[in-house]
């Protein structure tokens, strides 16, 4: 498959370049390189690492074109895209355009050491490194990653594994264990954590051999002792340790307390969900870790103790913590406030929030005046049903006080939990007194549905004004619509009685005077021929004036219909003539001056088919189109000659009245007729705005 050249500026083109632009954050820089794949893509996601003289480099693919193809470890790889950025703002190569060169075996992995490794002199290349496993868990904010602590003559190494489908426990199981691991060294992180560091990228266990297997005991480990004179450095350079006590609290399905001989309570975090029963005698092991106040267990695992073990009772009730005791904590008594966990609590307040979490374990918060306090459901079960925001109720259970891990693992530091009190039993929650019913938040709902409501009835009122005053509106410009034709038709009747009385009379007293005066002329005379002119244009003068007055006496122009219009008006002239209108141009689109000389075109054009052309079939087209309106005329007449037709000087001035009304508006006439063929009289004007007064 041959290659399609990038239109991009600048091309990088080997792997050390890439991998440069992409960790200065440069974006839409494309490449085009060529290297032997390192860490091949995998089904259900393409991210690949290649190698060629220059260095490494990691190439993610984004736009799914690649995704049916994948490659093994070895193969020679031509790789074409560009840097971009995902919907985290975080810079990666994008390959587009993948062609296999060649296939040979697969590279072998650098021997590096935690030094080499940490110094970036492997960075973006296939490695191997030996260490002890110290710690293995899930990411809890993407769980498809999987990380694993390496101990490496005491550098710790993250090692991460990217799967949807890889279970953590098979990694847990080698806690302990001495591990050579292969896989893909990195500067930066391709996951959701941002400041990782250096770190191995592998994608699946068969990167993992092991060295020395991990212990077939987890508890064959030994014990932790002489815990005050341990410091936080030596705590986290440990390997797996055990130790022995009493289940003080439990909370969710992965947090315990354990306290000690000495009364010291231990955090335990458990790899799997099983914790132990309150106050039963468990014997733990798991990674070491410190808060600084006491070492905790992380990854552990549980077993009932063989014997029981003793503790100082500082769990007593006798000696329960009081709101008092919280209280004087806030302010600044925080070696006393620590030495609280593990203690019994005991006090009464009001539910402010309740949390649903899983069936077993929830949250609830209580105010004590102005002091708050987090209490779990622990092993009582879940909190009862009648429990309700602003009960008053008494609480009686274990206060736990947990603070942030000094540096765990070194890039992965907890979220410090908040202070809380855990129920060891149904009783430890009692509720004295249920909520009022009018309560704050029932008064506030009640406001707001008032306010609703009002804000419902003022916009329904507007609403209901708006439209009145619409239809006013529109009832007021009906009644000047209808006076206005009304005076309309009165202005034109009195006109059409005007011009009859008047003009009508005087040109009809002319004709008499031209017809005498021929009598008196000798025929064939100069004169006679003068005088057959003037009484020609006459005749057209009365004729026009006829149809003046017809159509100002008709309602024509106030016919909605245009083709109703126009039947209307060509109907004195047609003569009996078969005419058909097709005249696709609303009414509402055309002002009155504009829908009059269209009539008055339409009804010489049909005057003349009929009375010259003796036609007895005529067809009346118009539309819209292009932005023009455009109509037409066409008979079955004789026909003629448009050249040498009659004009003016013969008393002859349809055509050329029609002419006169079309450059008004701008257009065009175009006339083709064939003798005994008909004639066609096609007309364009520019489309006419839309009618906004009648009249106009």
């Amino acid at each position: 498959m041959p290659l399609v050249p990038l239109a991009i500026a600048a091309i990088l083109t080997n792997a050390a370049e890439l991998s440069e632009a992409v960790y200065d954050n440069r974006v839409g820089v494309g490449f085009a390189v060529e290297g032997v794949v390192t860490l091949p893509n995998r089904p259900g996601t393409w991210h690949m690492a290649i190698e060629d003289e220059s260095g490494g480099a990691f190439l993610r693919n984004h736009s799914r074109k690649c995704d049916s193809t994948f490659f093994k470890a070895g193969d020679r790889l031509r790789m074409r895209g560009r840097t971009a950025t995902n919907h985290f703002g975080v810079v990666f190569a994008q390959c587009t355009q993948v062609v296999s060169v060649a296939s040979q075996p697969a590279p072998i992995p650098r021997a590096a050491t935690a030094d080499e490794l940490l110094a970036g002199r492997f960075d973006n290349r296939l490695v191997r490194i030996t260490g002890i496993v110290r710690e293995v868990f899930k990411d809890e904010v993407d769980p498809r990653w999987i990380y694993m602590v390496l101990n490496c003559d005491g550098t710790r190494i993250v090692v991460t594994f990217h799967s949807d489908t890889a279970d953590v426990a098979q990694f847990t199981a080698l806690t302990d264990a001495i591990a050579a691991v292969t896989g893909f060294c990195t500067p930066t992180t391709h996951g959701l954590r941002r400041i990782l560091g250096r770190h191995l990228v592998c994608f699946g266990p068969e990167a993992i051999q092991i060295v020395v297997p991990a212990p077939a005991d987890p508890f064959d480990v030994p014990a932790i002792s002489n815990k005050k004179r341990i410091s936080q450095t030596e705590v986290l350079q440990m390997g797996r340790r055990r130790m022995c006590g009493t289940v003080s609290a439990v909370w969710s399905d992965r947090h315990f307390l354990l306290e000690d001989s000495a009364g010291v309570c231990h955090r335990i975090e458990l790899v799997d969900d099983g914790p132990p029963a309150f106050g039963s005698h468990v014997e733990a092991t798991g990674v070491p870790n410190t808060d600084l106040y006491a070492i905790h267990l992380g990854g552990a695992l549980w077993r009932p103790a063989t014997n029981r073990v003793s503790s100082a009772g500082r769990a007593a009730d006798s000696a329960a913590l009081t709101f008092k005791d919280f209280r004087s904590a806030r302010f600044g008594r925080l070696n006393r406030f620590m030495s609280y966990n593990g203690r019994t609590a005991r006090f009464a307040g009001t539910v402010v929030s309740i949390e649903l979490g899983a069936v077993k374990y929830r949250n609830c918060t209580i105010r004590c005046d102005d002091f708050t306090i987090s209490v779990n459901s622990g092993t009582a079960g879940g909190f009862p049903e009648a429990l309700a925001i602003g009960s008053q109720v008494e609480v009686t259970g274990t206060c736990v006080i947990s603070a942030g891990i000094w540096q765990p693992s070194v890039a992965f530091p907890h979220i410090e939990d908040a202070p809380m009190v855990v129920l060891r039993r149904p009783s430890d929650l009692k509720i004295v007194a249920q909520p009022p019913w009018w309560t704050p938040l029932r008064l506030l709902v009640v406001i707001g549905v008032l306010v609703l409501l009002l804000a419902a009835i003022l916009l329904w009122a507007i609403t209901l004004k708006l439209v009145a005053e619409r239809r006013g509106r529109l009832l007021f410009r009906a009644e000047i619509g209808k006076a206005e034709e009304s005076l309309r038709v009165d202005e034109r009747s009195r006109l059409a009685v005007e011009l009859h009385d008047t003009i009508a009379q005087n040109l009809t007293g002319a004709a008499f005077q031209i017809e005498a005066a021929k009598d008196a002329t000798s025929p064939g005379s100069e004169a006679t021929t003068y005088l057959d002119c003037a009484e020609q244009i006459l005749k057209s003068c009365r004729t026009e004036l006829r149809r003046c007055i017809w159509d100002l006496r008709s309602n024509t122009l106030d016919e909605p219909d245009l083709n109703k219009a126009i039947l209307a008006t060509v109907q004195p002239v047609a003569d009996g003539a078969d005419v058909h209108v097709r005249f696709n141009v609303p009414r509402s689109r055309l002002s009155d001056t504009t829908a009059h000389a269209i009539l008055r075109i339409i009804r010489e054009l049909t005057a003349n088919a009929v009375r010259h052309g003796r036609a007895d079939r005529i067809r009346i087209a118009g539309d819209f189109s292009d932005g023009h309106l455009h109509f037409s005329v066409a008979d079955n007449g004789c026909g003629f000659a448009p050249d040498s037709c009659p004009g003016p000087s013969t008393g002859h001035f349809g055509l050329d009245g029609i002419r006169e009304r079309i450059d008004k508006f701008g257009g065009t006439m175009e006339i083709s007729s064939r003798a005994n063929g008909g004639t066609r009289v096609e007309i364009s004007i520019g489309a006419p705005h839309a009618k906004t007064t009648k009249g106009g």
